[in-house]
């Protein structure tokens, strides 16, 4: 009986492991106000500068600074530094000030953009 318990627990174990694993490596997600964030592809050895509000130290892997970029209404693209595991949030990205997108070893870039989700009748539940 107690084997069975615990091939039940490891089997719940795993099962959240996956769920988690979903939800960080996720592209794109609805948040409120039928906003869509998603996030455009990862540029290998830049990163953007002069526009980081928040530092975030060590953070295990892409997903992870994806994810707080996801989290925080301030964030519009993110640096993450492979080699020190440094996740830099920031208020700008390379299309609004493409000068500040620049080479950077280890790092990789990542701006997110949020779309307006019209319903049906062509309203979102924001009152837009």
């Amino acid at each position: 009986m107690e084997a069975r318990n615990l091939e039940v627990a490891s089997c719940i174990s795993g099962l959240r492991l996956l769920v988690v694993h979903l939800f960080f490596t996720s592209t794109f997600a609805v948040h409120a106000c039928n906003q869509e964030k998603i996030f455009s592809d990862i540029i290998q050895g830049k990163a953007l500068v002069n526009h980081t509000y928040k530092t975030l130290q060590s953070v295990i892997d892409d997903d992870g600074c994806q994810f707080y970029c996801f989290l925080d209404d301030v964030c519009i693209s993110y640096n993450f530094d492979e080699q020190q595991r440094i996740c830099n949030l920031s208020d700008s990205d390379h299309i609004i000030h493409p000068e500040d997108l620049v080479y950077t070893p280890n790092a990789v870039y990542r701006a997110l953009k949020v779309e307006i989700i019209k319903s049906l009748f062509g309203y979102t539940n924001c009152g837009m």
